[in-house]
């Protein structure tokens, strides 16, 4: 089975956050590495973080510098067959949205 990495940089994304991971929470396809990759937020982010422990697979909170560097850092912690970006005030537009790629 396929598996794909998703990498979402965070910073201060505590209104945010949780729609975009019950976007990926609830996907019909389940072979999915969720990364946050967070640059030291204190606005309550890394709290969401944790009450989605069952949807994220890793997690890192270190200062970095900016989005992009961020991403790469997720690049480098990804082990999927493919790996995917997604902001954090983002949201997959429905729950099959991974199996229509993946075509099983």
């Amino acid at each position: 089975m396929i598996s794909i990495s998703i990498v979402i940089a965070t910073y201060n994304s505590a209104k945010t956050l949780k729609q975009t991971l019950d976007s990926i929470r609830y996907q019909t396809y389940k072979n999915l590495e969720v990364i946050i990759v967070d640059g030291l937020s204190n606005d309550g982010t890394m709290n969401i973080v944790r009450e989605y422990s069952d949807t994220v697979k890793k997690c890192i909170s270190e200062r970095d510098t900016g989005i992009y560097n961020a991403f790469n850092k997720g690049i480098d912690l990804a082990t999927g067959d493919y790996t995917c970006f997604i902001g954090s005030d983002d949201c997959y537009y429905n729950y099959t949205v991974f199996d229509t790629i993946v075509k099983k």
